[in-house]
């Protein structure tokens, strides 16, 4: 709402003065828009994966963190190609080990489990992340 009414501000004029947006401004809220427009997709995502594996993954803003060390992503793995990703084989479930320690290089097996998952299901190659990406 706060940017809304600041590109209102911008626009409206004072006293018959035309105050058009200068390039900065538009520029602000071109960025305000597409910050807001990732944060909807990012939700939505949140809420399907939660979903998916029947846990909560906090905060929208901490998603990218709490994807990082690849466990919620192949229990989304296991949900879809369980036969590609079992349970047994995923890297710290409960994320003791990742609370106590921070990121393992296990890991990041956690990532290519769920990888090799969106393989089994034909997903093509465009839409997978890299590794570091996550």
């Amino acid at each position: 709402k706060q940017w809304y009414q600041r590109r209102v501000a911008i626009t409206a004029g004072e006293n018959g003065v035309d105050n058009r947006a200068t390039a900065d401004d538009m520029d602000e809220v071109r960025q305000q828009n597409m910050a807001y427009e990732y944060l909807c997709h990012l939700e939505e995502a949140k809420k399907w994966i939660e979903t998916c594996i029947d846990a909560d993954l906090g905060a929208t803003i901490d998603i990218e963190e709490a994807l990082r060390n690849g466990v919620s992503l192949a229990k989304l793995g296991n949900y879809f190609a369980p036969d590609v990703v079992p349970e047994k084989k995923i890297y710290d479930t409960d994320l003791s080990r990742f609370m106590k320690r921070g990121l393992h290089f296990k890991h990041t097996d956690n990532i290519n489990y769920w990888m090799n998952a969106m393989a089994s299901i034909g997903l093509p190659q465009i839409f997978f992340p890299t590794t570091p990406d996550l």
